[in-house]
């Protein structure tokens, strides 16, 4: 529904419909937000460094260096703040929380330095599902849109959406089978390698079964489909990858069970370290800082991203 979408994007990520789900190929990353905000983000962070070492003015690097934190923390920054709305500490918060006490601290470099390196991260996880969207997009393309069936002894072009089972349809030489089906006419080799991964031709006969998506090589065949455009192997093939994209593997849902109980433990123990060591010798930055460091360096961010990655 639209609130549920609604929801999502004020979460900082973004969804589609099951209805709308159909693959398409994704427009440039270089044109996707989340992709120029994490450059801008390093870009920034590198102008603050050359700045503050090179020109030898640090006072100077403090503003690409803020600049830096809101490119670098503005998607994971919105996702920390919805997931505090509903009391859960991830690893968003964890950042979050990192980054904001380091700029309280007035340490800009580190600040800026955590914010790009964790864009990049969430960047490079990003484009781990895009690779496999843009194959299922390639792998659905190889189906024909249209097929030549025969209707009454003739031949009527007609989109493969349409056909049921039973119908005939004429596949000549060089063309790729529209459907999944048995061939009741005519004998040729066929290359499978879309769906079985053999390199060599396949020999078909009058009764040998035919997949959607292979190529037809040397002679003209009817064939009675079995399985429609939606039952086909290749279709099945894109749907049982999507569903292992949108549901969560044991692994992963063990894993979050553990985030769970780890972060809020973990930021237990950075607060402790911090007024502990604030407390008993005084220096309350320097144990801050350290409290800081804890958070981030237990921060469970690669062995959650790992996972689906």
């Amino acid at each position: 529904s639209p609130r549920v979408l609604h929801a999502v994007e004020v979460a900082g990520y973004k969804a589609t419909s099951r209805e709308d789900r159909a693959i398409q190929p994704r427009e440039s990353r270089l044109n996707d937000r989340r992709t120029q905000l994490a450059i801008a983000a390093v870009v920034l962070w590198l102008a603050g460094a050359v700045v503050s070492m090179l020109i030898g003015r640090p006072e100077l690097a403090r503003l690409p260096y803020a600049l830096a934190v809101v490119a670098g923390a503005w998607t994971f920054g919105r996702a920390a703040l919805q997931a505090v709305r509903v009391r859960r500490i991830d690893m968003n918060v964890l950042m979050t929380i990192a980054i904001l006490g380091a700029l309280l601290l007035g340490d800009w470099a580190e600040a800026a330095a955590a914010a790009a390196l964790f864009a990049i991260g969430n960047l490079a996880q990003s484009l781990t599902f895009d690779r496999t969207r843009n194959a299922l997009s390639s792998l659905s393309t190889l189906t024909p849109t249209d097929a030549m069936r025969i209707v009454d002894g003739r031949e009527e072009l007609t989109p493969v959406d349409r056909l049921t089972h039973g119908d005939l349809v004429r596949v000549r030489p060089g063309e790729r089978f529209p459907v999944d089906g048995l061939l009741t006419e005519g004998a040729t080799t066929v290359d499978e390698a879309l769906i079985t991964g053999e390199s060599m031709p396949a020999d078909k006969r009058m009764g040998s079964q035919v997949y959607a998506g292979s190529l037809n090589g040397t002679g003209s065949v009817l064939v009675q489909v079995t399985h429609t455009a939606s039952e086909s192997t290749i279709a099945q093939i894109v749907d049982l990858v999507e569903t292992a994209q949108g549901g969560r593997g044991h692994a992963e849902q063990t894993i979050d069970r553990f985030a769970a109980i780890y972060t809020p433990v973990v930021v237990g123990l950075a607060v402790l370290l911090a007024v502990a060591g604030g407390f008993l010798t005084g220096d309350w930055r320097d144990w801050a800082t350290r409290g800081l460091v804890l958070l981030v360096i237990a921060c469970p961010c690669a062995l959650i991203i790992s996972t689906p990655v």
